[in-house]
């Protein structure tokens, strides 16, 4: 996938006009998508970092773009429901998927994020990775990014948030097309990412 590489090479520097996800949510699913707000990563509050890195890839640090024991668990679980239900992605592979791939859930597009993520690790720091990939995730249609999360939901800049409303953001991640900020706790799965984070940040 040299492509992957070229692109990782140029977003060492600059930052990313459009992704993959973006395109497939405007073509596909017709998604009017908002003008991204982009937050340098030492203007997203340390407290928003961690919580990312602890409810997302707690491994995030240690790893090369796979955690393979989590790999191994979402394929243990999957075939036991019988169906692609927990990817066990980490941060750097959920990257690869929003800016290279689309959301299909196929064991293809799993093996493909995989190889990218890799190659992502090769040619990007780990503080740039997470750069990209708070500035680059979902929040809801259309929302793409943390700091446009923060303006759509709450009228303000992510260092103005209240650490109850960037708990919020953070949980949102797992399911922002069903449910958005106010309606998380009708998801017992996202209802359960923000529980943990009341307790990880109270």
């Amino acid at each position: 996938m040299l492509l992957v590489l070229l692109a990782c090479g140029l977003y060492r520097v600059a930052n990313p006009p459009i992704s993959g996800l973006m395109m497939y949510r405007c073509l596909v699913s017709d998604h009017r998508i908002q003008p991204v707000h982009y937050v340098p990563l030492d203007k997203v509050p340390r407290e928003v970092q961690r919580m990312f890195v602890k409810v997302e890839d707690y491994t995030f640090y240690d790893h090369r773009g796979l955690d393979l024991q989590a790999i191994r668990d979402a394929y243990r679980l999957n075939r036991r429901l019988g169906r692609v239900y927990w990817g066990g992605s980490t941060i750097t592979q959920q990257l690869a998927r929003t800016l290279f791939l689309t959301p299909q859930r196929t064991y293809l597009r799993k093996y493909l994020e995989a190889v990218a993520a890799l190659e992502m690790e090769l040619v990007l720091p780990k503080s740039r990775i997470l750069e990209l990939y708070i500035n680059s995730i979902e929040f809801g249609k259309g929302v793409f990014g943390f700091g446009t999360a923060a303006m759509h939901y709450y009228g303000k800049p992510v260092d103005r948030l209240t650490r109850d409303q960037a708990r919020r953001l953070v949980a949102l991640v797992a399911s922002p097309i069903r449910y958005n900020v106010d309606t998380l706790g009708s998801s017992r799965a996202l209802a359960e990412r923000y529980r943990y984070l009341q307790q990880a940040f109270p």
